[in-house]
């Protein structure tokens, strides 16, 4: 039996390195939030095979597997970075490091931005080290100030991917359609909110179409029923996966008034829905829930930075999660670059009003449950992928740090080009000039 006792003993940094497990592993003396929201101590978890094979007070553990002694310390299911574009950018300013957006003219909702992932950003051990495990990777809209068009509110299809920084990293490869209304879906219209909510329904209007044509159609013809519709046909068959509920509907808005003109749609052809953003949706708290709308909440939105943001508050999100909503995190400052900032949003939630377990579930399951993939992240249970991270303190509070991060049951490396840095030049007294360590 192999004991790693982590605190006091300078073990953190000694696990930098990656390995990969050749034994089962035991973590002991867990704390952890259960997935009824309850908080449970003194919790063992065995890893094995990429998933939590048990968990429990009293699991035998053996003497072939590694262990772990949590110490009373909190366990979580890995972060799920609800927003941003990690993968997908490096520097925004860099053209050529950018793969958000697209002006395909035929190319809209069926923009899969899975296929520029790139699993080695060095993004992402930056995120990693802070606890986020996986990643919603979102398609940006890319035609602002452009002549508007009915597609053209349509930013691609998001993706869901883990953060192991392997090749093979996408988990969904279509995890949401992601549509814009307020105010940038109005400009993409053409300049009227009013075309962007007409955009959404002419979109849904052709995938009820295609659905119902109930013919298999070639790959570039539409059926006779679409002849001259606004819409490619790869488009139309992404609209026809959510008008048939195979694939989720991200919308982004903030309004109120917006929020409300979703609320009417996803009534009218009843798909499953998201919202991102979210500054006035707790005004719509109640209608929300009854529809089960989850939403990415901007949890930072405290100002009103816009016309579209008047009725922003840091307590939103306990409105809404007291209302039934399942809510998620993002953030202008806590997206891709900053995606390890979202330990803080979430904290600034529980200041104003949310359960603290209530925002390790924002932070963890209901980031892809919102969007119906709690399957295949964010679940701490037997059975679920072994996505984990063991923390030195309060997650929430910023001065505590993961001590072991693993993903498919892998223990990853928490180092980063931002340590690697520190690291190579903290000697002062180094006898080799900056230029050649």
């Amino acid at each position: 039996m192999k004991i790693k006792t982590l605190w006091g003993l300078g073990l953190v940094t000694a696990l930098a390195a990656p390995f990969c497990l050749a034994a089962p592993t035991a973590i002991t003396g867990a704390n952890i939030v259960n997935s009824q929201g309850a908080i449970e101590e003194g919790v063992t978890i065995i890893v094995d095979q990429g998933t939590i094979q048990a968990m429990g007070e009293n699991i035998p553990v053996t003497d072939e597997m590694d262990i772990i002694d949590a110490e009373g310390r909190w366990v979580t299911s890995g972060f799920v970075a609800a927003s941003g574009n990690l993968g997908l950018e490096e520097v925004g300013a860099v053209g050529d490091s950018v793969d958000t957006r697209t002006k395909h003219a035929q190319l809209t909702a069926a923009f899969e931005v899975a296929d520029a992932f790139n699993a080695a950003s060095t993004l992402i051990p930056v995120a990693r080290t802070e606890g986020i495990t996986s990643a919603l990777i979102m398609p940006s809209l890319s035609n602002d100030g452009d002549e508007g068009g009915y597609d053209r509110i349509f930013a691609g299809t998001a993706a869901l991917a883990d953060l192991s920084g392997q090749l093979e990293s996408i988990r969904v490869r279509s995890a949401a359609v992601v549509a814009y209304l307020g105010d940038r879906g109005k400009d993409a219209a053409g300049g009227s909110r009013a075309a962007a909510v007409a955009g959404l329904r002419a979109a849904l209007e052709a995938g009820k179409l295609y659905n119902a044509s109930g013919t298999v159609t070639k790959r570039y013809t539409l059926p006779e029923a679409l002849e001259g519709a606004p819409f490619s046909v790869e488009d139309v068959q992404q609209f026809a996966l959510v008008e048939s509920g195979k694939l989720p509907l991200l919308v982004h808005a903030d309004r109120v008034a917006d929020i409300a003109q979703a609320l009417k749609i996803q009534q009218q052809f009843g798909i499953r829905m998201a919202i991102i953003g979210g500054a006035e949706a707790w005004k719509l708290a109640a209608p929300l829930a009854q529809a089960n709308i989850g939403v990415i909440l901007n949890g930072e939105n405290n100002l009103p930075v816009s016309f579209d943001h008047l009725g922003a508050r840091l307590d939103s999100a306990a409105i809404l999660s007291r209302a039934g909503v399942e809510i998620a995190f993002s953030g202008e400052n806590a997206t891709t670059h900053n995606a390890r900032n979202m330990r803080q949003v979430a904290g600034l939630a529980v200041a104003h009003g949310l359960q603290w377990e209530q925002a390790i579930r924002a932070l963890s399951r209901s980031a892809a449950g919102l969007l119906g993939f709690d399957a295949d992240v964010g679940q701490l249970q037997a059975g679920a992928i072994a996505d984990l991270v063991v923390w030195d303190g309060d997650p929430l509070e910023l001065d505590t740090y993961p001590s072991h991060v693993f993903i498919r049951g892998e223990v990853m490396d928490l180092s980063n080009r931002q340590t690697k840095l520190r690291d190579r030049y903290l000697d002062l007294k180094s006898e080799l000039p900056p230029a050649y360590r």
